[in-house]
């Protein structure tokens, strides 16, 4: 057996779950991101940041939530809806926080969260958000994602440690599932 072979196998298969404790889990997380897209203009305002900006903000983790609002889209769509969502608010508030590094945690802690989904899509959207995320704003405003002077000239080689991390959270996290 060749080892993307074994590493697939060790990935959760996806479609495993009751319906009913998918809706359950789902609901779960969706009630989180709506958490996060009412939190976060009050986290944005305290911290400084105009209403433009503060909307610039929240608006795609309130359509995202939307989505994942909506039983119409599919347990997939509505999966990774809410998994971008949930994503997206860890990224802005590393923004927000000025990139403290304990804001960076919380993206270890939505990985978490997302293996109740039990699918391997999740963290694969993860991983790539992340390597995205950080190589793009890397590249625009280092401040915003990095705190050393080294991650600024490198943006991609760090975005790459990073998603590598948060692929090492999610497969960690899938090990501790039984």
């Amino acid at each position: 057996m060749g080892t993307v072979s074994r590493l697939r196998q060790g990935l959760p298969q996806g479609g495993t779950l009751e319906p009913q404790e998918w809706e359950r889990r789902h609901a779960a997380l969706v009630w989180f991101l709506w958490l996060s897209v009412i939190a976060l203009p009050i986290y944005s305002v305290v911290a400084g940041f105009n209403a433009f900006h503060t909307l610039l903000h929240v608006a795609p983790q309130a359509a995202l939530a939307v989505i994942a609002s909506m039983p119409r889209f599919g347990q997939k769509a509505r999966s990774i809806a809410c998994s971008l969502g949930l994503l997206t608010t860890a990224a802005v508030m590393v923004h927000i926080s000025g990139g403290l590094i304990e804001m960076h945690f919380a993206f270890f802690v939505i990985i978490l969260l997302l293996t109740l989904y039990e699918e391997w899509l999740v963290f694969l959207v993860a991983v790539a958000y992340v390597l995205l995320h950080h190589g793009v704003l890397g590249m625009i405003d280092p401040q915003a994602v990095f705190n050393r002077a080294e991650q600024f000239n490198e943006p991609w080689k760090w975005a790459a440690i990073h998603a590598a991390f948060v692929a090492a959270a999610g497969l960690y996290a899938v090990a501790l599932d039984p």
